[in-house]
């Protein structure tokens, strides 16, 4: 039970962080009817936290600060991030064959291990890591315009 609340009274409500987390936290409040909420972030060029992006004007690009991309399995965040696909927001990273993580080699110096896959990067041999494409057919989403400035 909030204190302070009742009947014609509005709570003020304050959310920390302005992460993808608290952004869906405050919106998801204001859809109830809690309008009088606050998003309280530390970050000095824009909010999203791991899922914000930067816009570097003298390159004219956008750049991943963290998280390269997302992926929505709960019912409730899927419905959002669908939302937000068709306000332009969000799409589905597209990139076949290119999408993928580095696992560790088998066992350390065996050459059995190196990757054969074509692009695989040489570097990931040295490191003792080889590179394999996502096979859980888990669609993996980015932002489209960067949100941090």
């Amino acid at each position: 039970m909030l204190s302070g609340v009742g009947p014609g009274i509005a709570p003020s409500i304050g959310i920390i962080g302005g992460g993808i987390s608290g952004l869906a936290c405050a919106l998801r409040l204001e859809r109830l009817g809690f309008h009088s909420c606050t998003v309280y972030d530390t970050g000095k060029r824009g909010v999203g936290g791991r899922a914000s992006s930067r816009c570097w004007p003298e390159a004219g690009d956008t750049v991943d600060h963290a998280a390269q991309f997302f992926l929505a399995e709960d019912p409730v965040f899927v419905e959002q991030v669908e939302e937000w696909a068709r306000l332009g927001a969000a799409k589905p990273w597209d990139a076949p064959g290119k999408l993928g993580r580095f696992t560790p080699l088998a066992v350390a110096g065996d050459d059995q291990g190196a990757p054969t896959e074509e692009g695989a990067p040489l570097s990931s041999v040295a490191a003792g890591f080889k590179w394999a494409p996502f096979d859980d057919g888990k669609v993996r989403w980015v932002g489209t315009g960067g949100g941090g400035g």
